[in-house]
């Protein structure tokens, strides 16, 4: 009888813990996307906030596809690559993204891109030109 009981309490324990692990994988890309959005308004918040903009919004990040996103902003700013490479870098490299990527810096309105870089896994690919260059102030979004 106590090895009936034992089985079956046995048995129920490891359909809680499949239960609990099949529920938790089947949450975990929209977690992984939705932190990805929240990385992503950061680094917008920083580039703002570097070229001495507090006040006006991030505006909703748009996805593009599975992996490229379109950063847009209220209002015009400038920057400086040497800068933007480095918050996009930091914040992608804290936050755990895939250290592939490439940033355009597209002018809104002609969506020309009036900077872009790579970066790559191996940091010998990568790919950033332009340095120490500023850019003027205008109404901008970043591709990444």
């Amino acid at each position: 009888m106590k090895w009936k009981l034992l089985s079956l309490f046995l048995s129920a324990c490891l359909v809680v813990l499949l239960v609990a692990f099949v529920s938790v994988k089947k949450t975990e890309p929209r977690f992984e996307a939705a932190k990805e959005i929240i990385v992503l308004r950061n680094i917008a918040h920083e580039v703002l906030q570097y070229s001495g903009d507090s006040n006006s919004r991030v505006l909703p990040v748009t996805r593009i596809s599975a992996n490229e996103f379109l950063l847009n902003f209220e209002s015009p700013f400038s920057f400086k690559p040497d800068s933007l490479v480095r918050i996009i870098g930091d914040l992608i490299e804290a936050n755990h993204l895939p250290r592939n990527y490439i940033v355009n810096v597209l002018e809104s309105g002609t969506e020309n891109v009036v900077y872009g870089f790579a970066m790559f896994r191996h940091k010998q690919n990568n790919i950033v030109p332009c340095l120490g260059r500023d850019q003027p102030l205008k109404k901008y979004s970043i591709n990444i």
